[in-house]
């Protein structure tokens, strides 16, 4: 289960901001000789990474497998040239990946991965969608993922289609209210963010996991204290 948004923030410094939460399905395979069985099991999962020369992050909604983390090894450490494929309007290597988890047999929407990708190419942070066939859009705002629906009604309701004039802190507040509207029809377990600046890339998913630590530290010792 996993809701990513992103949008554009042109107000002030120009900017991206991602948002997700932290629910996540992983796949394992068990090959049982004539009986393969897949088993899918649920966890906290780490969704939006920044690459190692600093100039993009990327969100994958979809299926956690082997697969997966082959391509996201690949995309951070600079194996894949997304620059390239935004030229091109295609991503090669994320419709190979789909592809290819299905041996040439019947295609399944749910075993595949799509991307959402903040860049600061150029200095000037940019907002992407990479669909399962590779397909690559720009967007000023968008949502991917089983809550993405609940989450795009939430931003349409801000109207911000009619003014995109926004600053990042109007669009990391919008980003959270729709992670709480997703949440009305998916599990969402915890929140990450990461803003793309035209210099810089902001991580703040430790910040806030390290809040919410404290936060039920504070309040267990307060029940204690009651039943002193």
């Amino acid at each position: 289960m996993t809701t990513l948004i992103g949008i554009v923030a042109g107000k002030g410094e120009p900017s991206v901001v991602l948002a997700s939460d932290l629910q996540g399905t992983s796949e394992r395979i068990e090959d049982r000789g004539e009986v393969v069985l897949r088993k899918k099991e649920r966890g906290e999962s780490q969704k939006i990474h920044v690459n190692d020369a600093g100039d993009l992050a990327v969100c994958m909604t979809g299926i956690h497998d082997g697969n997966y983390s082959a391509f996201l090894y690949d995309f951070i450490h600079g194996n894949i040239n997304f620059k390239e494929a935004i030229e091109k309007g295609n991503s090669e290597a994320l419709f190979k990946l789909n592809l290819d988890r299905f041996n040439g047999r019947m295609w399944d929407n749910s075993h595949v991965n799509s991307l959402l990708i903040a860049t600061r190419y150029d200095d000037s942070p940019r907002l992407w969608t990479c669909w399962p066939l590779g397909r690559i859009e720009e967007r000023y705002f968008t949502a991917l993922g089983s809550g993405s629906e609940h989450a795009i009604d939430y931003l349409q309701s801000l109207n911000y289609l009619c003014s995109r004039d926004v600053d990042a802190d109007w669009a990391i507040d919008a980003a959270i209210g729709a992670l709480k509207a997703a949440s009305k029809d998916v599990y969402t377990s915890g929140k990450d963010i990461v803003v793309v600046r035209k210099k810089d890339i902001l991580k703040f998913g430790d910040v806030i996991r390290n809040r919410h630590k404290e936060a039920e530290k504070e309040a267990i010792r307060e029940i204690k204290d009651k039943l002193k």
